[in-house]
Order: C-alpha cells, then structure tokens, then sequence
C-alpha cells in the first residue's frame, strides 16, 4: 500500500488551493501525519557499542562552543550594527549579553561576579531574560546586534540563559512530542517547575540591579523556551514590562494537567493582566500549529483575564523559520520591544543587588 505521507497528497493540496483554509490547515495536517509516521524509539533500550569508559554518553553531550569551553558565564558587548572587515565600530555598546548555564542560578553568590553589568546603570533602558529553542544553546549567536533598541533610547542587557542539557523540561508523551500533534502538546510541569523555580531567582537579581523596576524587564522565548518564559510572566508576582514569544504556545491546560493549570489555580498572580504579551506564530508550523496557538491566546484573554495579548501569525513560516536570514523572533523582537520600554523620565536609579 501507499505509505501514510503519501494519503495526505489530495488533501494538502485541496487545503493549499482554497483561500479560506490557508496554511494553517496544511500545517495540522501535516502535524497529525507526522504523528502516524514519526518513527521515534520510546523505552530505555540501551545499546552497548564497546567498552563505556570515561566517553560514555557523550553522544548526548551539547557541542557549542560555551559548552565545550566550560563556561561558567561570560558577558560581552555589542554595537548596533556588526563589525566588518574593514571598520571597527567606535561607538557606545548597546546590547550587553550575558550568557549563564541555568544550573549556575542555583548559587548566585558564587555567579553574581561574573554576570556583573558592564554598562553604566544610566545607559540601561530595559532587561531582556531569553530563552532559547529545544537542543540549541546558540540561535542568536552572531545577531545580538538585533537586539539593539532604536537610537536614542538606551542599551538593554540581554540574559541569556542556556539550558541544561538544552531543553528545558521534560516530556511525558515522547511520541507525541517527536511527531507533532495538531491540537496539543503534552507538558512535564515537574521539570517546567524545576527550571521555574531557578529562573524565577534570576528575574529577582536583574530587577535588583534595575533599582526595584520590573516594568524595565521584559521576558521572552523561542519554541519551548516561550513555553517556559511564559510560565514564569503568567506566575510572576512582580510587574514585569510584558512577555515576547515565537512559534510556541501557552503552558497551560490542555497541555498542562487542569489542576496546575497557572490560569486557574487558586493561588494565581494578578500582577501582569495587563502587561503586553505579543507572540509570533508560523501559518505553516507543524510543530505547534497556529490553530491551537491561536486557541490557547484566547483562552489567555477569556480565562486568565489578560487584556492585551496579540497574536501574528506570519505567512509561509515554518516551524524551523527560514534556512538563511535574520531570525524572524529577533525582527519581531525589534517591532515589539520599544513599546514595551518605559521612558527615561520613570526610570529610578538602581539598588546594590542582593543575592535571591
């Protein structure tokens, strides 16, 4: 018989050729025959290939380059626009990155030193804590200059933290989460807890060296770390400056079990109903359609209260993004972020942090 791929054919191409189902039907579609086709391995079969010594499970190791380094945490600064061969630029850093294991949050006695600004408090418009896509430490290497804000309106300090073992929870259903399944995703909330709970503690030592000011703290994410940045801005019980994702979705029910649902439990923050969220979605994502996007930022609005969350869903953007041009979240990023920057004239003068 044809293989399961090929019985989608008439009607991708049915959805294609009329208008009113747009790329997102195609991306269910495609979503749900992954499901059928994926050919993940679940279990813990383990194959031995020789000897295990002191290489074993390297494999799994992440190999860019601040892991392979053994970075403890590094800070660098950025102009607005990328050197090039032939000129250095001379003018003042806008962006300071920062980029610290999430591990390392754990003791930031021993971290805060190595992550201390290097910007003078004045020139610091806002914080930008990011969270990067599953498996992958460095999506924004080489582009933090898109991180920059426009003219005139200070540097910003972008934290990026780099999960452990790249990805930042776990994942209950592994069949479902390999294939892609159109109307959800299953969550791990134990494992999102464990990475909330450390990510938590950073928000309150970069609001410290902001003088007390979480509105100048804006939090964003890429895939499951939206997922995960999200969780932290729907359960922060500090204002924060808004929330910026791409091709993600909510944590919250049906992916999460309704009895953590964070829109729901009795014990749910009011703080951010009204701080911006704004997310970026692909038309043709078959890992998180835009379908069960839009569906869970309705539910943001109509069950968690939020009043000022807007979706854009981009034509022909897969889940992956484009092969070779700026990262389409980063030029979301540039749209969204200087709406979200309080002005100057609110901006206190920051306190001596404090360990959380």
């Amino acid at each position: 018989g044809a293989p399961l791929g090929a019985l989608g054919a008439p009607p991708r191409r049915i959805a294609k050729a009329d208008p009113m189902l747009g790329g997102s039907r195609v991306a269910a579609l495609d979503s749900a025959l992954q499901y059928l086709t994926n050919e993940y391995e679940c279990g813990d079969d383990e194959e031995d290939d020789g000897e295990g010594g002191d290489g074993e499970g390297d494999e799994d190791a992440c190999d860019c380059n601040h892991c392979c380094s053994g970075s403890l945490a590094s800070v660098s600064l950025h102009a607005m626009r990328p050197r090039t061969a032939t000129s250095v630029s001379s003018a003042a850093p806008r962006v300071e990155v920062v980029r610290v294991p999430l591990e390392a949050l754990e003791d930031f006695g021993a971290l805060s030193p190595y992550i201390a600004p290097r910007v003078a408090p004045e020139q610091r418009a806002c914080t930008l804590i990011c969270l990067h896509n599953m498996y992958c430490h460095t999506p924004w290497d080489g582009y933090e200059h898109l991180f920059a804000l426009p003219e005139g309106m200070g540097s910003v300090r972008v934290v990026m933290v780099l999960a452990t073992g790249s990805s930042w929870h776990d994942y209950p259903d592994v069949g479902s989460f390999a294939g892609g399944v159109a109307w959800t995703d299953i969550l791990d909330m134990d494992s999102m807890d464990r990475a909330d709970r450390l990510i938590d503690r950073l928000v309150e030592h970069e609001v410290a060296l902001l003088g007390g000011q979480g509105e100048r703290l804006i939090l964003m994410g890429a895939s499951q770390g939206g997922g995960q940045s999200m969780l932290r801005f729907l359960r922060s019980g500090r204002r924060l400056g808004g929330w910026i994702g791409s091709v993600c979705h909510a944590p919250t029910a049906p992916h999460a079990p309704v009895a953590r649902d964070p829109l729901t439990v009795p014990e749910r923050s009011l703080a951010n109903l009204a701080a911006p969220v704004r997310l970026l979605a692909g038309e043709v994502d078959s890992t998180f359609p835009a379908p069960m996007v839009l569906r869970d930022m309705k539910r943001l609005r109509e069950v968690g209260g939020f009043i000022d969350v807007a979706v854009t869903v981009q034509k022909g953007l897969t889940h992956e993004g484009p092969d070779s041009s700026d990262p389409p979240e980063l030029l979301f990023l540039q749209k969204h972020l200087p709406t979200m920057v309080p002005p100057p004239a609110s901006r206190s003068q920051p306190a001596s942090p404090t360990g959380p």
